[in-house]
């Protein structure tokens, strides 16, 4: 999903490095007001996973390390808003949102440090959670706003977008496991595909030739089914439609992800001419060692 830039920010960003990271704190869907010094790390940005955004983060200030529950950066409830962007030369900074990315994991080595953070998207944590007593879903109850029920169980904050616009309805189920499989599998149900957006909103959006209809309780606790047929052989799944976008290297001067993805095709070009160019040279040699 691209974000909106301005002329300005393009343009820079073809003719200058002056890439600027930011990584802003947020406590349970609001803004802590605590930016981040970002280091270095990764993150992957790929649509084929659950969890289409994960990576970690390098901190500077080894004295964030969390040590309970009430901290800044607690696994708990910290996420962090990565984004990247342009500095002008007036001063000015221009950023879009990367991820809005649940602080997973703390490590610190030592007491000198780094400080890195494993994060994930919020499907990360919905994978993660599991249903604390089986969870019913009630009769008539349209799957959109059951989805949405599911997911705000665990994240109340979270603003969810339907772009499917579908009117389906359960029946009575029973769900055990993670709420990340429940939520996937009714979104499956009625041929759509979820996830979170780079600023943490959950997305309902209608796969390609996908079904929608009522949704039916199965005899395998914690799944759902569409009365639809499935998709026949060769149809596009979420695997064969999505396309990793590509990595940016947090700390690092790239302005976005398809520059990045750019400047690895370019790389990739230039090895392939050398290897074109060395494999002339040696049939030159060869030839002209033939002809003496």
């Amino acid at each position: 999903m691209a974000w909106p830039t301005s002329d300005r920010r393009d343009a820079a960003c073809r003719t200058s490095r002056a890439a600027v990271v930011t990584a802003a704190v947020w406590s349970q869907g609001s803004p802590t007001g605590t930016e981040l010094e970002v280091a270095g790390g990764s993150l992957r940005v790929d649509d084929t996973s659950k969890a289409r955004r994960a990576g970690t983060i390098i901190v500077r200030d080894t004295d964030l390390m969390p040590t309970s529950a009430d901290d800044l950066l607690s696994p708990t409830t910290a996420d962090i808003l990565v984004s990247v962007g342009h500095r002008y030369a007036d001063g000015q900074v221009e950023t879009v949102p990367v991820g809005m990315l649940r602080v997973l994991v703390p490590r610190l080595p030592s007491l000198d440090g780094p400080l890195t953070l494993e994060v994930g998207d919020g499907f990360a944590v919905l994978g993660s959670t599991r249903w604390p007593v089986p969870r019913v879903t009630t009769a008539g109850k349209r799957v959109v706003t059951e989805i949405g029920d599911m997911v705000r169980s665990v994240l109340p904050w979270v603003e969810v977008i339907d772009l499917t616009g579908s009117q389906a309805v359960c029946v009575s189920q029973t769900w055990t496991g993670t709420v990340g499989d429940a939520v996937l599998e009714l979104a499956t149900a009625i041929g759509s595909e979820v996830f979170f957006d780079p600023v943490g909103r959950l997305m309902l959006r209608a796969v390609p030739d996908g079904s929608s209809g009522s949704v039916a309780a199965t005899r395998s606790p914690g799944r759902a089914s569409s009365g639809a047929a499935p998709p026949t052989p060769g149809s596009p799944s979420q695997g064969e439609r999505s396309v990793a976008i590509g990595t940016v290297v947090v700390g690092l001067p790239v302005a976005d992800i398809q520059r990045t993805v750019l400047w690895l095709s370019l790389l990739a070009a230039a090895v392939s001419l050398l290897a074109i160019s060395a494999t002339a040279a040696v049939t030159r040699a060869v030839l002209v060692s033939a002809t003496k």
